[in-house]
């Protein structure tokens, strides 16, 4: 598997955080008992939702082109890093919980849920969404 670095420019004008649940399945009786049964002890299906607003063209271009090299291969996994000019401004440290190596992810690695959405506005700035989900990987 490949790490490949998520290209952030600036500070997201926005940001959700899902943390994912367990894989289990819950069996309610007729009386209302219920049994759960877990299928393992790491949470999958994480997600995590960012939006950019104002970037450039080549700010942009390089989200996709991003997009596009994770996407080449079902092996490739994003790395959000943490030493980013803007990770301890105001805008907090975004990407602490998004760490694949911190015990609170489990291990999860991170690849695109859809392709990046891109508006376009005034004097040719772009906003965009990007969406990712949470993957646990097979050793």
């Amino acid at each position: 598997m490949g790490i490949i670095t998520f290209p952030l420019h600036k500070a997201p004008s926005s940001r959700s955080f899902d943390i994912g649940s367990y894989p289990e399945e819950v069996f309610e009786a007729q009386n209302g008992a219920k049994t759960i049964l877990r299928y393992g002890n790491k949470r999958i299906n994480a997600k995590l939702d960012i939006s950019f607003k104002g970037l450039t063209d080549s700010e942009t271009v390089s989200i996709l082109e991003n997009y596009t090299q994770v996407n080449s291969t079902d092996t490739e996994y994003l790395s959000f890093e943490t030493d980013n000019l803007w990770a301890d401004t105001e805008y907090g440290p975004f990407i602490s919980y998004t760490d694949m190596y911190s015990p609170e992810m489990d291990g999860m690695k991170w690849r695109y849920k859809e392709p990046p959405k891109v508006t376009t506005t005034y004097k040719n700035f772009h906003n965009v969404r990007c969406s990712f989900v949470g993957c646990q990987y097979g050793s």
